[in-house]
């Protein structure tokens, strides 16, 4: 069973976004109304150590449910948080049902209102083993963003609101 440190340290060419939209898509309409869809800035371990990333989850009362990379992560929202050391006021909570609305207006699965640029949030890697290199350039080597959506997918989404 892995760690969840090794979950969240598997960001690279993520697909976080779309992964929290198919999650809260799966839901029945009783469930979409008492879930939440986040998109935030979590930082990063392990190779991504001081780095802070866009990346999506979902939340429903205490819990976070985290389906990215394939994984099937439900959390306490606290624990969640605390590893990630996710600031609240980086987060943009979608009630489930006005999530549906926004990305079929979007017609991808976010982020729709931050850029989830990575960000250099150390000052200096030393000490860390950690180089330059390894932490990709481009923005979208972290998640893929604005990952558009599909024409079946936009369909299920109309039906849905």
């Amino acid at each position: 069973m892995k760690s969840f440190i090794s979950y969240i340290t598997e960001a690279a060419d993520g697909d976080c976004y779309q992964a929290a939209f198919r999650w809260l898509l799966a839901l029945d309409e009783g469930a979409t109304k008492h879930a939440t869809l986040c998109h935030g800035m979590v930082h990063g371990q392990g190779p991504l150590e001081g780095k802070k990333f866009g990346h999506a989850w979902g939340e429903m009362g205490n819990f976070v449910f985290d389906h990215s990379n394939g994984k099937q992560l439900t959390i306490r929202k606290a624990t969640y948080y605390a590893a990630g050391k996710i600031d609240e006021s980086e987060v943009i909570y979608y009630p489930g049902h006005k999530s549906l609305g926004k990305a079929a207006r979007a017609k991808h699965y976010g982020p729709w209102d931050m850029t989830g640029d990575t960000v250099d949030v150390s000052s200096s890697n030393s000490g860390s083993g950690m180089t330059n290199e390894e932490i990709p350039k481009r923005a979208n080597k972290i998640g893929k963003r604005k990952v558009r959506i599909s024409r079946d997918i936009l369909a299920t989404i109309s039906k849905k609101q």
